[in-house]
Parts: structure tokens; C-alpha cells; sequence
């Protein structure tokens, strides 16, 4: 249903139980044709779902899609405020309807809708990829609102003196996606005689504004899966973003592969800041030291990270990669020599 779309269907049940409702599968495609949408409310709806709100501050349209039923507006349990988002089969059925499936920014979120799968490699990672497209599509910052970032820390102290990164209070919500072009060729490689090391063909690249993504096989992708470019508006500071996902590693495994990449992007002639992002799958391990600014998304965090309209997605995704049979194996640590 919904355009041909299975993960839809997990947002489309949901629907029907927000709305108290219980019937057949046949009806539910029915109930969900006539509260269609059109793709002129997937703009305003992501720009307002990455935090509760006010209904009365929402824009008119998205006000009287949800007061009909188009859109789902659950109010917080101890605020005036609320969620709003969209039943998934509507976002698809939209973008089909429209015919703009292949036309940016609605080729990514036609992209991310795909039907899951537990085999594929990398379909959590991808999903992020994804939804980083969109955001910067938008304009959005690469921090939402509601998250924070968390200093430079030591054994759970935060770092100081002249051990911590000489940067200037920043306001990380400020800071925008700066890419331009994407790349998935490996910025690092592994050698049996050297270890890890910067790949030197890609120095010509490195202040580039990219987005690399890194495939499974990919020499880089255990040390982080994607590197993309962002700024701070204000004064032009340039920040490398490297981002990885973890669902059974240990989480302090993750940021030594994130610290040793940042070394080597520094060694390599990188002058700029770092931050990290860390999306997890489940509650593992925490960490005990990061000499990077950090944003940890949890469970908990996947409404403020991805908004509620796609969070099911990534949900299902998470899922597959926790029930899958080679889930367990830390490739981090074996190519950090641990």
C-alpha cells in the first residue's frame, strides 16, 4: 500500500491506533485516501516536527491539515505543547501522486521510504545519509534544537586546560551543512605493514566541501561512515562532521575510531574543527573520554533527530541490524587492532 511502500505500513497501523480506531487493512487504505496531502505540506511539515509546539504557532495549512485529519498533532503529557507529523503511506502517496519522485529534495525522501530490508548492508546508515540530504535540502542546522552538544570530556569530566581544543564558545545549533558534491571513495586505508593511514590521493580533496559516504567494504567506513562538511555562518569556521552508527559496538570503540580519523585528517593539513555524531541503536557502554565535541543521539532522541514522521523508519532499519545474524561482530575493533 501507499504506493508500494512496506515500511509505510508500520506508520499507517499507528495511525489508526492514535485515532482510536480498529479495522481491516482494506479499510485502512481507505480511511488513509481520505486524508490525502499534498507534497506543498512536506516543507513546512519537517521545518516544524524536530520539536513539540504550540498548535497556535503552527502555519495555517499545517493547522487544518491536522484539525482534519491529514496530520497527526499528539500533545505532550506535562505542556501545552505537541508533536506533529504525518502518517507515512500520505508522505509517499504524495510524492507518487505528484510524479516528482525522481526531483529533489522528494527523490530523498522517496529514497529513504524504500522498502526494508534485513539483509542489506548499511540501510541504518543510509537512512541518516539520507535524512541529511533533506535537512540540508532545507536549510536546516546539523544540531536540532532540542539536542545538545556534549565538550571535549575525561572520565566523565569535562576537558580543560591545555589538554581541550582551543575553540571559542560556540552556539552548535548555528552550525549549517556546507557540502556541495558527494564522494564515496575511501579517505583512509589499512595495511597490514602500516596500519592505518590517510589515503594521500585524496589531500587534494580534503577542503573540498564533500559529503563522503562510505560503502560496508569501504577501508574507511570502520573508523566513521560518513564525513561531511559544515560552517558556523557567523564567522565562517569551517567544522568536519564525522559521523558514525552503532548498534552492538561499544560506544568508547566508536569514538577512538572517530579520534583516530581526526588525527589523521589534522596530519593530513585539516585546520578546522571536528565534531562527532554518534547514532545509537541501543543503551551500550558509556563512553569515558572524547577529545571532540560530541553529539550522542539515543533511542530516546530518534523524535528530536529525525522528527516523528520518519523515526519508524529508522526504528525498523534498527531492528533488522539488532536481529541480524552478523550484528554482534565489532569490525571497529579489529581495525583498531583490539
Amino acid at each position: 500500500m501507499a504506493a508500494g511502500h512496506p515500511r509505510a505500513l508500520h506508520q499507517g497501523l499507528e495511525y489508526l491506533q492514535q485515532h482510536n480506531a480498529l479495522m481491516p487493512v482494506s479499510e485502512l487504505a481507505i480511511q488513509l485516501r481520505a486524508n490525502t496531502i499534498g507534497v506543498s505540506v512536506i516543507e513546512p511539515l519537517i521545518r516544524h516536527s524536530f520539536e513539540p509546539k504550540e498548535m497556535e504557532l503552527l502555519p495555517v495549512p499545517l493547522q487544518q491539515a491536522a484539525e482534519r485529519g491529514s496530520l497527526r498533532y499528539a500533545p505532550t503529557a506535562d505542556t501545552s505543547k505537541g508533536w506533529l507529523s504525518a502518517p507515512l503511506p500520505l508522505i509517499g502517496a504524495a510524492i507518487y501522486n505528484s510524479k516528482v519522485t525522481n526531483q529533489v529534495p522528494y527523490s530523498f525522501i522517496w529514497k529513504l521510504m524504500q522498502p526494508a530490508s534485513p539483509n542489506a548492508p548499511k540501510q541504518f546508515e543510509e537512512c541518516i545519509h539520507q535524512f541529511d540530504l533533506i535537512k540540508s535540502f532545507y536549510g536546516l542546522p546539523v544540531v536540532p534544537p532540542n539536542l545538545a552538544v556534549i565538550p571535549p570530556f575525561e572520565h566523565g569530566r569535562e576537558l580543560r586546560g591545555p589538554k581541550a581544543p582551543r575553540l571559542a564558545p560556540r552556539d552548535w545549533h548555528e552550525l549549517e551543512y556546507s557540502f556541495k558534491a558527494h564522494s564515496n571513495e575511501n579517505v583512509l586505508k589499512n595495511s597490514p605493514t602500516e596500519g592505518v593511514t590517510f589515503r594521500e590521493e585524496f589531500k587534494e580533496k580534503l577542503d573540498s566541501e564533500l559529503y563522503v559516504y562510505c560503502a560496508q567494504e569501504a577501508e574507511t567506513h570502520p573508523c566513521f561512515d560518513a564525513m561531511y562538511d559544515a560552517k558556523f555562518p557567523s564567522d565562517g569556521t569551517r567544522v568536519k562532521v564525522l559521523l558514525h552508527t552503532r548498534i552492538h559496538d561499544n560506544l568508547q570503540s566508536a569514538i577512538e575510531g572517530l579520534e583516530m580519523a581526526a588525527q589523521l585528517l589534522t596530519k593530513a593539513g585539516w585546520v578546522g574543527t571536528f565534531l562527532f555524531v554518534i547514532l545509537l541503536g541501543e543503551v551500550i557502554t558509556p563512553p569515558t573520554t572524547c577529545n571532540h565535541s560530541l553529539l550522542l543521539i539515543q533511542k530516546k532522541d530518534y523524535n528530536y533527530f529525525l522528527p516523528p514522521t520518519f523515526t519508524p523508519i529508522v526504528e525498523m532499519q534498527r531492528f533488522f541490524r539488532h536481529q541480524a545474524p552478523n550484528a554482534k561482530k565489532t569490525t571497529s575493533e579489529r581495525y583498531l587492532g583490539k
